[in-house]
């Protein structure tokens, strides 16, 4: 009775143990698939950022490309002509630096010769929204990113 009991159990164990063995490597397969995907997630979003990064240098150098120093704009070597092209770049470059400040002064004195309480609520709402984007515009990119 022993031998049997012993016998059934010799053909038994080796069957349970590699069913055991079976379902723990499963579960580790689960969890490293579970891994790889994280990683890869990861991965993605990482090299998105990376294009949201980029989109913004791209348009930080074309916002810029007018700031450039006079040396990198082409020279004809005819005197006369670059010097006018040099006192043109430079007035672009003082027109293109004052047009947002120059507005934010208009409408503050318009409003200021005005009076507020002459004003509707449409033209205190445009004042506000100038002054706002020329205060807040680059403030805001820099506390809440650039997304």
């Amino acid at each position: 009775m022993i031998g049997l009991i012993v016998g059934l159990l010799s053909a038994i164990l080796p069957q349970g143990l590699k069913f055991w063995q079976d379902s723990k490597d499963k579960k580790h397969e689960l969890k490293l698939l579970e891994l790889q995907m994280q990683a890869q997630s990861q991965g993605h979003t990482e090299r998105l950022e990376e294009i949201n990064t980029q989109a913004d240098i791209k348009s930080d150098e074309a916002v810029y490309a007018a700031y450039k120093p006079m040396s990198q704009y082409p020279q004809t070597g005819i005197k006369w002509i670059d010097g006018v092209g040099a006192l043109l770049v430079i007035g672009m470059s003082a027109f293109n630096t004052s047009v947002r400040p120059a507005i934010a002064y208009v409408f503050t004195g318009f409003y200021i010769y005005n009076r507020p309480n002459t004003w509707s609520g449409t033209d205190s709402d445009i004042l506000l929204l100038v002054l706002g984007h020329f205060f807040g515009n680059r403030t805001m990119k820099k506390v809440f990113g650039k997304k």
